[in-house]
């Protein structure tokens, strides 16, 4: 994947600052100061922790969760889970990736492609 992944901070904040146990430390901006782009780049070590602290990738409009039930997010990362987990065929990309559609019926409601990514990152992360 060549296309860089820029996330923003958690609602309401303009920025927010991470270090991680390694002493390493990232900045993610909304507005990122060295391009005036929406997001700021997150490699890939800074991406589950961001996700824990509650940023999101840009594009997608993180919900926050209800009082009951789970978020949208989370319906759809219990979506993924599952068309892995039954393996079939025809549900699975050449990669062993879920496909969009397969997703979408397992899920009972429409996912957008960022939302699926989105989501799939979250999936993978949780695989390392």
């Amino acid at each position: 994947m060549s296309e860089e992944l820029r996330f923003n901070p958690p609602q309401g904040l303009d920025s927010l600052s991470i270090t991680l146990l390694s002493s390493h430390s990232l900045c993610i901006h909304r507005i990122h100061p060295e391009d005036g782009g929406v997001g700021t780049p997150v490699p890939v070590r800074f991406r589950k922790e961001a996700i824990a602290q509650g940023c999101a990738p840009v594009g997608v409009d993180v919900e926050h969760e209800q009082e009951e039930g789970e978020t949208k997010s989370q319906l759809i990362l219990a979506a993924i889970e599952a068309v892995v987990a039954r393996g079939d065929a025809g549900d699975l990309e050449a990669d062993g990736s879920p496909k969009l559609a397969a997703v979408k019926k397992e899920a009972g409601f429409s996912v957008t492609k960022a939302e699926f990514e989105a989501a799939f990152e979250v999936f993978k992360l949780s695989l390392a």
